[in-house]
Formats: structure tokens, sequence, C-alpha cells
């Protein structure tokens, strides 16, 4: 069924696609419409939409972690891989400043944008507060 619609899309056709499994929202859609309780919450393109709601996390490959960044616990996601989450005075640009600052090479440095799924939910809960 994914196959029919990307071959659908590649033709430049308009598919209008209803469902609550976000993760294919995310591969198959650009622009997405969020609506709970007959309101819509969003609408606009998907990419735009998770850049807007924030970096949640930091992803790192390096050879080592900074002493500054130990405190922390970064996550480890294999392969040399750590996850920081942003909080408080933790920000994506400090983070990368204190491997440049110990002299650690640094691999990959990926902001970690929040999933259709996350915004949903967030969405949905700031919704119903306010109601």
């Amino acid at each position: 069924m994914k196959e029919i619609l990307h071959e659908r899309q590649r033709s430049g056709t308009t598919i209008m696609f209803s469902t609550h499994i976000m993760s294919d929202v995310e591969e198959l859609c650009e622009r997405v419409a969020l609506i709970s309780d007959g309101k819509r919450l969003l609408f606009g393109n998907l990419a735009q939409i998770r850049r807007e709601h924030g970096t949640k996390s930091i992803q790192v490959d390096a050879e080592d972690i900074p002493d500054r960044l130990q405190v922390h616990n970064p996550k480890s996601m294999g392969n040399g891989t750590v996850e920081y989450l942003i909080e408080d005075d933790r920000t994506a640009d400090s983070i990368l400043q204190s491997y440049s600052e110990a002299g650690i090479r640094v691999d990959r440095y990926e902001r970690m944008l929040p999933s259709l799924n996350d915004i949903f939910i967030e969405e949905v809960a700031n919704a119903r507060t306010i109601s």
C-alpha cells in the first residue's frame, strides 16, 4: 500500500491520508493537519512543524565524552553515539562547545527533533488544559 502511495506522490497526485499512526504520517506526508476533538491543532509542512517544536536532544558521535558532560549521564546509543537531553542550562550549542574545548573530534553532531507523535501528544495536552 505504501509503495502505491509513493508512486502516486511521485506522479504529482495529491493524496489525503487519515491515520492515527504518526510514524506512517512521517514516512508518507509532506504536509499535515493534526485534529483533536474536532479542532485543528496544527497545519503545515511536517519538517517545519518539527523544527518549530524545537530540539529535544542532541546525538554525538565522538571518540570520548568531555569531563564536564559526564555528570549529565549521557545515554549511550551504541557505536560511540551518545544522546544528551536539552534541559535547563544545557543547550545544543553548549554541548558542542564542550567537545570543542576538550579537544575531542566530533564525527557527527545531530539535533534530534521531536517525532510527530510527541508533538501530537503535547498539542492535545495543551489544547485540553486550555479548554
